[in-house]
């Protein structure tokens, strides 16, 4: 059913020692063009600063997180791995191309790519639209160097009230849609999405959030003086008008900021063996999931269930009939990765096998907040 209605600690690489910017400035056709050598990050946003000046179009910015420690290794994957050109240099920003296939028509995408090495980040500027670039990034959901930054609800909702407080802003518009797994005060089995456009976006969003039992999954703010811009869950903003500057440096980095701290969970998990006098010993950190109740028999079947229309095999597991408890191996069929996977009362515990990525881990949670349990926390535990 559907309802239409008329809301650090991290890194910056903007804070960087200043440099000279280009002076070239443009937007030719559909693609974003820039002149010179950009030796900082800064100096590349105030030239497009500039260009969103004279360009009515839209920018789009996505984010990619890796674990590849080398920068060169993580860009020549990276481009590798999503079918990419590389086309110029321009310092420490790359001018890379697609080709992709867009309502039965062969075009090329024009990207602009920036590597944050310090966070493992990837930053992707484009002016061509957010379908384009979803389908260029179709790629990374089965990469296991890669994954999309994104946030659960609980840290967006987090996320955009330390926005809208800090920078005097208003939600002017959102979609939010049913949450199965929250109650709520009005027909809480029928599933809803809502749009709503209007100033009091903010505590329209917190009302239909309480009646309804939705999630915003898209936000566009409106800060006065500052710009407007729409930001989706998943990880997708769009520059819409304003200041770019403040754009990158308080709305784009404030969400990667959030995003990190859940990414390290997954991580910084390991097991490792260690030798002390002639005899092998087992050092393990744990990414645990928390969720916000226990399952029942029913609610654990299902969650198998969904597990394997998911692509996610669960193998040589162990189950127990008079508590439910299951310990085994899962494989990431998209990735071709496996964790060893434990579940106990509430919560998962997880850790990656045979030298594979955590980017399986982060995709089981995202897996377990979109399906499960959206109020589901993680954390990191020692064993």
């Amino acid at each position: 059913m559907e309802q239409n209605m008329i809301n650090k600690n991290l890194h910056n690489p903007y804070k960087q020692k200043k440099h000279l910017a280009s002076k070239g400035v443009g937007a030719v056709g559909n693609m974003l063009k820039i002149k010179g050598e950009h030796k900082s990050f800064e100096s590349f946003i105030k030239e497009l600063k500039k260009i969103s000046k004279f360009d009515d179009k839209k920018i789009d910015v996505r984010l990619i997180r890796t674990e590849i420690k080398k920068e060169n290794d993580a860009i020549r994957i990276f481009l590798k791995g999503g079918g990419f050109k590389e086309k110029t240099r321009y310092g420490c920003i790359l001018h890379i191309t697609k080709n992709i296939t867009f309502y039965a028509r062969e075009q090329i995408v024009n990207i602009l790519l920036y590597y944050d090495k310090v966070y493992k980040v990837f930053y992707l500027f484009t002016n061509e639209g957010i379908s384009k670039m979803d389908i260029v990034l179709n790629f990374v959901q089965n990469h296991k160097h890669f994954h999309e930054i994104w946030l659960p609800p609980a840290q967006f909702d987090e996320f955009s009230d330390e926005l809208l407080e800090q920078h005097q802003g208003e939600i002017v518009y959102f979609r939010a849609d049913r949450d199965m797994s929250l109650t709520c005060d009005r027909r809480p089995e029928i599933e809803r999405n809502i749009e709503y456009e209007g100033r009091d976006g903010y505590l329209t969003l917190k009302e239909l959030m309480m009646d309804y039992g939705v999630l915003p999954v898209k936000l566009t703010f409106n800060f006065p003086k500052l710009g407007k811009f729409k930001i989706y869950r998943e990880g997708k903003f769009i520059f819409e008008s304003g200041d770019f500057e403040f754009f990158i440096s308080n709305v784009v980095f404030s969400f990667v900021s959030h995003a990190i701290k859940i990414d390290n969970v997954f991580e910084d998990s390991i097991i490792d063996v260690k030798i002390e006098h002639g005899l092998p010993r087992y050092f393990m950190i744990l990414a645990e999931i928390r969720l916000s109740a226990s399952f029942d028999n029913q609610k654990f079947n299902d969650f198998l269930s969904l597990l394997k229309k998911n692509d996610f095999d669960v193998y040589n597991e162990t189950l127990v009939d008079d508590v439910i408890f299951m310990n085994g191996y899962v494989i990431d069929k998209k990735r071709d990765e496996i964790f060893s996977l434990t579940y106990c009362e509430n919560y998962f515990s997880l850790v990656p096998r045979y030298d594979s990525t955590y980017h399986s881990l982060h995709s089981f949670y995202r897996f377990v907040i979109e399906n499960i349990d959206s109020k589901a926390k993680c954390m990191t535990v020692a064993a």
